[in-house]
């Protein structure tokens, strides 16, 4: 058996060199479509953070008006109150911000920002706490009366003022956004 590869070794080693040649162009041919794959592959994540990124601005986006829809609507619901003394006509009627207002203000103003969140943060203390003193003032009979002690008045007149003037901050900072190319 020897003998035979001693005697065929070019035939042999043409064989070979053609096997070696055919193993070559199929592992090419498999790195190309791999290559191929990969660049398909790559492509598609890319399109997909692309399709991320549009739909997480169209969110803020959607986010920021209505916030700054809600924060409009409490800053005017809040003008019917007076900002000096506590008028019981007006404190027996106020209805118009609630503490799910509260609520959906912190929920939106999530991801828009930190001077939002924060001006958002100091609004839902200061309303929770006015919305606090008004339920105290609406659960005593009208006919009882409801005397509003010094502190009160105070913690009323305060709560009005930042409520009002962080409730513009937010009005201010989620008018639409400019940006380019839109």
């Amino acid at each position: 058996m020897l003998d035979w590869f001693k005697t065929n070794s070019s035939a042999l080693q043409a064989i070979a060199g053609v096997l070696m040649f055919g193993t070559t162009c199929v592992l090419a041919y498999l790195t190309g479509r791999y290559v191929k794959l990969t660049k398909t592959i790559a492509t598609a994540a890319q399109n997909q953070t692309a399709a991320l990124h549009a739909a997480e601005l169209r969110r803020n986006d959607d986010a920021r008006l209505a916030l700054h829809r809600l924060a409009g609507r409490i800053d005017s619901i809040l003008l019917l109150l007076s900002n000096d003394n506590v008028n019981g006509g007006e404190l027996r009627r106020f209805a118009g911000v609630s503490a799910t207002d509260v609520l959906e203000l912190e929920r939106l103003a999530r991801g828009l920002g930190e001077e939002i969140s924060h001006s958002v943060m100091v609004i839902g203390v200061s309303l929770s706490s006015l919305l606090g003193f008004i339920e105290r003032y609406q659960s005593v009979a009208a006919t009882m009366g409801y005397h509003v002690t010094e502190p009160e008045l105070i913690d009323y007149r305060d709560a009005i003022k930042v409520s009002k003037e962080e409730l513009a901050n937010v009005v201010r900072l989620t008018e639409a956004p400019v940006r380019p190319g839109a």
